[in-house]
């Protein structure tokens, strides 16, 4: 049970970095994604037995959603936290051990 509650609280570091990643850069243009690479981490403290793989989308949208005059943009944030990664990201693939942990946590961030 401490090792999942570590693995949640890993994804949960991930989403909040993702978000941080996106809402720290200013807006792209409309036709540039702004969504960054797969990225993978190792939290710090008593976390630093997990690896966090956090992806990021774009996601479309129908009509224009506006906020005043600043466009709206949909991402979708997935973070993987595991504590046997498969080449250094998350989730792991073949055949777990008997003592892996595996979380993801989805989160949607608007801009």
């Amino acid at each position: 049970e401490i090792a999942a509650a570590r693995a949640y609280q890993s994804a949960h570091a991930g989403i909040e970095w993702g978000a941080f990643e996106l809402l720290r850069n200013p807006a792209p243009p409309a036709a540039a994604p702004g969504c960054f690479g797969a990225t993978s981490f190792q939290p710090p403290g008593s976390l630093a037995d997990f690896t966090v793989t956090v992806s990021c989308t774009r996601t479309p949208t129908t009509g224009t959603l506006v906020d005043g005059a600043t466009s709206l943009v949909f991402y979708r944030l997935v973070a993987n936290a595991c504590n046997a990664p498969a080449g250094g990201a998350c989730p792991a693939t073949g055949t777990p051990g008997a003592t892996y942990v595996e979380r993801q946590l989805t989160s949607t961030v608007m801009r």
